[in-house]
């Protein structure tokens, strides 16, 4: 959700963002029937928050094929469970993928310094990359952490520090 936050301010402020840092990320779902989709689901999930709770929701959360790689030593359960079923559902209702617009046609008016990273053990995300970086153009690169799946900022850290690290100490923009 955050990269879909990043590129939603990059593009509406662009003169905020010097530098652009998108980790397993996408452009939202293109057709209107999918995001419909998306909705009814987030709702029915949003639903089911409310009525168990964060804590039934995270741990069935963490046991999706997304989170596979994802050792449970770090999958920063404190974080996850400081929020409240209000928020989480709330979260879920009005800024899931089904109801964020679509970003895919937009991407070419980022100028800004790009990097979309992206696990070598999550191919739906590493094709949402490579779709970001040929969408983007010029300014965008593609990083893949290997051996790292979704959440390969927390699987990898040190391999995705390594790679974040010399990008976002880069030359300024025109420099």
């Amino acid at each position: 959700m955050g990269g879909r936050y990043a590129l939603h301010v990059a593009l509406r402020h662009p003169h905020l963002v010097h530098r652009l840092v998108l980790v397993s990320a996408t452009g939202g779902i293109d057709h209107p029937q999918d995001r419909a989709a998306r909705r009814r689901a987030d709702e029915a999930l949003a639903a089911r928050v409310e009525a168990e709770g964060v804590a039934a929701f995270v741990t069935w959360w963490l046991e999706r094929p997304l989170f596979a790689t994802l050792p449970p030593e770090a999958a920063a359960l404190d974080s996850r469970l400081g929020g409240t079923a209000a928020g989480l559902a709330a979260s879920l209702r009005l800024a899931g993928t089904g109801t964020q617009e679509p970003l895919w046609p937009h991407l070419s008016q980022l100028t800004m310094p790009v990097l979309v990273v992206a696990g070598s053990e999550d191919d739906a995300y590493l094709g949402h990359g490579r779709r970001l970086v040929a969408g983007i153009g010029r300014t965008a690169t593609l990083a893949v952490v290997p051996g790292a799946g979704h959440a390969c900022h927390l699987e990898r850290p040190d391999a995705f520090l390594g790679i974040i690290r010399p990008f976002l100490a880069g030359p300024e923009p025109g420099t």
